[in-house]
């Protein structure tokens, strides 16, 4: 029974799922001309000169000097400024930093992350 069932579920849908996958090896080939045809406006640190930007921590916040620390490791290729105690603009995004049983983290979205994951 169940081999009946298949073989008519398989007859059945046969004709959408040919149409769903020529959809897709038609949208897998658009995007491809059009990674290619952008491929300039993708920065890639390897291959392209760039000078990171040192960041230069506040000397009496620890908070800043830690995520100066991590930044300078990182070799950023945008800039990351300080607005205010534990408010940073971290290229074009406004980040929230603190300290927990001294670790750095970030807040992400609802909730915080480890300064190495957010920067990864």
């Amino acid at each position: 029974m169940n081999a009946i069932i298949m073989s008519h579920l398989i007859y059945q849908f046969s004709d959408p799922i040919k149409a769903l996958l020529r959809e897709l090896l038609e949208f897998h080939a658009a995007r491809s001309q059009l990674d290619q045809k952008y491929s300039f406006l993708t920065f890639e640190p390897k291959t392209q000169n760039f000078q990171a930007k040192v960041y230069k921590a506040v000397a009496d916040d620890e908070i800043d000097r830690e995520f100066g620390d991590f930044i300078n490791r990182a070799k950023l290729p945008f800039e990351v400024k300080r607005l205010s105690a534990n408010h940073y603009l971290f290229g074009t995004k406004n980040i929230i930093a603190k300290m927990v049983n001294g670790r750095l983290l970030i807040r992400v979205g609802g909730g915080y992350m480890y300064v190495e994951q957010f920067i990864e």
